[in-house]
């Protein structure tokens, strides 16, 4: 942050940095009439921070309560869910905390272990520890990332194991892999997350901020589209053209229309 102020930019954009760690950036890019565009965080407008309506906490929250009733329903009842969190992101836990009482509200006898991991773990240990748990814990019959990087290498090691498909996989965000898994019927559930639009969006609230347009018109809080992705109807839903999720299709076009350009 403190380089990119250095460079004395127009704007600055960041994604789901911990505000509280960028305290003095923020204060110095006041100071030096540097605008901020946040997204993907859960602090609250402050310093230099134009908004911080983009994929905030109701975003998370909405794609929590889809996953969490899919979980109770597709359990009947009876899910046992390792949840694997990264918790150094604020909004993941924003997603963990309403995905644990969501489910508490519409599945009782339903469970849920917290299966925190640093960002080092990624792709090395976290495959290990997922296994080592479902093999502790027979019982546990549901995985449930937070997002989808979280789960990278975790599927080579179960099906080493002889495992992978006897447990049911989703979460948030997925990648490429989590929805090619879905079509192969070995992950379960996820709920889309569309960067391409996320992009657009934070283009859309830039313009508008240098327009001088009020921000407030673009949507508080600004959800982005995403619905629940399983085998059945992965085949339909809106992709991009390397397997990503978008959701709309014609993204391109409503923003093009809504900023007059041809």
């Amino acid at each position: 942050m403190m380089q990119a102020i250095v460079m004395k930019p127009d704007i600055i954009l960041f994604s789901g940095t911990d505000l509280a760690t960028l305290s003095a950036p923020l204060k110095q890019a006041a100071a030096e009439h540097i605008p901020v565009l946040a997204e993907t965080v859960t602090g609250s407008k402050t310093d230099s921070i134009i908004s911080t309506a983009i994929d905030g906490p109701s975003t998370e929250a909405y794609a929590a309560y889809l996953m969490a009733n899919y979980v109770a329903l597709e359990s009947k009842g009876k899910a046992d869910v390792a949840l694997v969190n990264l918790p150094i992101f604020p909004i993941l836990n924003a997603y963990a905390s309403a995905f644990k009482s969501d489910l508490r509200s519409v599945c009782p006898g339903c469970r849920v272990t917290d299966f925190d991991q640093p960002t080092s773990y990624v792709g090395t240990q976290t495959p290990g520890n997922i296994f080592s748990a479902l093999e502790r814990n027979p019982s546990l019959n549901w995985i449930v990332y937070t997002v989808g990087d979280l789960s990278l290498g975790v599927d080579p090691a179960l099906k080493a194991a002889g495992i992978l498909g006897k447990v049911s996989i989703g979460g948030n965000a997925p990648d490429q892999t989590n929805l090619i898994a879905l079509r192969n019927g070995t992950e379960t559930a996820w709920t889309g997350f569309s960067t391409p639009i996320l992009g657009f969006r934070d283009a859309d609230m830039m313009a508008r901020y240098f327009a001088g347009d009020s921000l407030s018109s673009a949507g508080e809080p600004l959800l982005l589209p995403t619905q629940i992705l399983t085998k059945s109807n992965i085949g339909q839903a809106s992709l991009t053209s390397a397997g990503n999720y978008q959701g709309v299709s014609n993204y391109v076009q409503q923003f093009y229309t809504l900023w007059k350009l041809s």
